[in-house]
């Protein structure tokens, strides 16, 4: 895919790609390695809280869920 496209995707969109297809666990791992990746203040960081928050949400992790949408909010 990625010779066919020329762009290789970062680990953030394809956390996003395993979150939209249920594989929450997977989109957790790409999400926090994103985090790792990026400087202290890229706006990416507030999107990788922001996906963290849903993957939490959604395995019914209500705590984690609140604590990641309120990182979010403070980028």
């Amino acid at each position: 895919m990625i010779k066919q496209i020329g762009v290789k995707p970062s680990p953030l969109s394809f956390g996003w790609f395993l979150y939209r297809i249920n594989k929450f666990n997977n989109a957790e791992r790409y999400a926090k390695m994103m985090l790792e990746q990026l400087p202290p203040n890229d706006r990416g960081i507030g999107d990788a809280y922001n996906l963290l928050g849903l993957i939490y949400n959604d395995i019914k992790r209500l705590d984690k869920s609140i604590e990641y949408y309120e990182k979010a909010l403070e980028i």
